[in-house]
């Protein structure tokens, strides 16, 4: 699909590095610009509503035993509330900072992983574009700083570099990492298996070199809850429970709207992804269907959202990488290969449209009518559901007349 990215050259700076440097310069001020059009939620001083509190009393006192900084789940969540809590700052600045960093690591470790996976510099380039553009990317991390989102995302792409790079040591270390901020990015011990399995192992002894390999982080999850105990303690089996149970409720009630308002804002999550996979064709259907560890990670990702709280769209974003690197890894000599730049052009306006033009920050009030599907009044829901599918139409039209416009294929 492209020239070998690591091939060195024999004096000077390599292409390959150049435009690793040009990426991470555009990124960076991509980064900026977003940064300073956004603006912090006025709820509680940057901290939001609810999950923020906690986070950021963690950070503030994480040696001190309080009702904010023991509540459960989030207690456990360590890593990131430590960071901010090292840098000697106040709590929402250290976020900010913290989410600022860590995006334009996440922007640069994309690049590097699909460059890696010989994904062309413009595919690269593009999905890294897709990727700053994300409502619940950079802009939610710099809307409402004091969440684990932004390491949990950069931990994820490490994981998966290291995993399909085959470094178990490296994937065991990031797997500590990975327990000590968020307890879901365990679940990628399941992605580490099935590519063992995919490469060649048996699938007894791909899942018993993955449990291995994950055993280090399983010890610090055990660790944390041994040594923190919560002011509420609800097991993980009981709050899985009581979110179907919730979701179930809901959804009787609403006569099945709870589930068109959670795919829409599985669809807003994922952006432009899921309809160039639909505009892809059978060609690349079928090879998706051998990138089957992307996939079933991404669907165990929307499965556990359904059971793991109410604000989907934010956390369904995690699938969004799952989806993303495998579509740019088989692009070429697809229905998509066929007008790539416009095609890509296009799919990067419907991408900002959803996830930036169509979003307005003014209030809070504002935002959960223009961010949160599962937030809507009844009232605002049918016009918020038109809205987006009218832009998700008007892509897959243009994007469908735009791949058959020619058959050239333009790198």
């Amino acid at each position: 699909m492209s020239d070998d990215p690591h091939t060195p050259e024999r004096s000077g700076v390599s292409p390959e590095t150049t435009l690793t440097l040009a990426v991470a310069a555009v990124s960076f001020i991509a980064l900026a610009a977003l940064f300073a059009w956004t603006p912090l939620t006025p709820v509680n001083g940057g901290e939001d509503m609810y999950d923020g509190r906690y986070y950021a009393a963690m950070a503030r006192t994480p040696w001190q035993a309080t009702e904010m900084t023991r509540f459960a789940p989030f207690c456990w969540r360590v890593l990131t509330p430590w960071i901010v809590h090292a840098l000697s700052m106040p709590a929402v600045e250290g976020f900010l900072m913290v989410s600022f960093l860590g995006q334009w690591a996440t922007a640069i470790l994309l690049w590097l992983l699909l460059r890696y996976l010989r994904v062309a510099p413009l595919l690269a380039a593009a999905g890294v574009a897709m990727h700053l553009t994300s409502l619940w990317g950079p802009r939610f991390a710099f809307w409402s700083p004091c969440h684990p989102e932004t390491m949990t995302q950069l931990i994820t792409l490490a994981l998966l570099f290291a995993i399909v790079s085959g470094k178990p040591i490296v994937t065991a270390a990031l797997f500590i990492l990975g327990a000590l901020q968020r307890e879901q990015l365990m679940t990628l011990a399941l992605f580490q298996a099935l590519w063992l399995w995919r490469g060649g192992r048996s699938p007894l002894r791909a899942f018993a070199l993955a449990a291995l390999i994950a055993l280090p982080g399983a010890a610090v999850i055990l660790g944390l809850r041994l040594a923190i105990h919560p002011v509420n303690p609800r097991g993980m089996a009981e709050t899985i429970l009581y979110y179907l149970g919730m979701r179930w409720d809901h959804t009787v009630e609403s006569h099945g709207l709870y589930v068109v308002r959670y795919l829409a804002g599985t669809l807003r999550s994922l952006g432009a992804v899921p309809w160039l996979i639909l505009l892809g064709g059978p060609v690349l259907w079928r090879r998706l269907r051998g990138e089957w560890p992307w996939l079933v990670m991404a669907l165990l990702t929307w499965v556990l959202v359904w059971a793991g709280g109410v604000d989907c769209e934010r956390r369904v974003f995690h699938a969004f990488p799952l989806l993303l690197i495998p579509l740019l890894v088989h692009w070429r000599g697809t229905s998509l290969d066929h007008r790539t730049l416009p095609l890509l052009l296009w799919a990067l306006l419907a991408h900002l449209a959803v996830n930036v033009f169509l979003v307005d920050f003014s209030t809070v009030e504002q935002m959960i009518r223009t961010c949160h599907t599962m937030f809507l009044p009844e009232p605002d829901l049918g016009g918020h559901l038109l809205r987006l599918s009218g832009v998700w139409a008007a892509f897959v039209a243009g994007g469908w007349a735009i791949s058959r416009l020619g058959t050239g294929h333009p790198r």
